[in-house]
């Protein structure tokens, strides 16, 4: 259920998110990350552009959890169980927003392989950039797709 908020509403929920999260002992909640060898998502790690950066460790999930705010540590079981991929993308020059942002997105896989954004994720959890989002479902089709017709082309050629 989305609430929308506006002013003084939006500092109350930001406040009590936050004072929710300061009492979580993340080094000590937060379960180990080993991403299996091989992952599901060694694939969209090649996909995605460089300047978005796969989460790999348990430190590196306990920071992205500080610096953004929300409860992106208790995904540790899903990224150890290959369930999902957390990834971190700053947006210096503020493309899918007013102003610079940090983004926090968990991709998921399909059961016929193909990778999607599940959610993503600004500071506080609030539901941050749809134009993000719409131009990660985008990219991956597109990149998913040209991946399929060159399969597909080199299947012909050795037909």
């Amino acid at each position: 259920i989305l609430i929308g908020l506006v002013g003084s509403e939006m500092c109350k929920e930001t406040d009590i998110h936050d004072e929710i999260s300061k009492n979580i002992d993340y080094e000590e909640k937060t379960g180990n990350v080993n991403i299996p060898s091989p992952s599901v998502f060694n694939k969209l790690n090649k996909i995605l552009p460089s300047d978005f950066e796969w989460i790999k460790t348990r430190k590196r999930l306990i920071d992205e959890t500080r610096i953004q705010h929300h409860c992106v540590w208790s995904y540790a079981p899903k990224i150890t169980s290959d369930k999902c991929a957390i990834y971190s993308y700053y947006d210096g020059n503020s493309e899918y927003g007013d102003t610079p942002k940090r983004y926090t997105i968990e991709f998921m896989r399909k059961s016929n392989g193909r990778y999607y954004v599940e959610q993503v994720q600004g500071r506080h959890d609030k539901v941050s950039s749809n134009k993000l989002y719409v131009y990660l479902q985008n990219y991956l089709e597109k990149a998913q797709n040209d991946t399929s017709d060159h399969h597909e082309q080199k299947l012909m050629i050795i037909s």
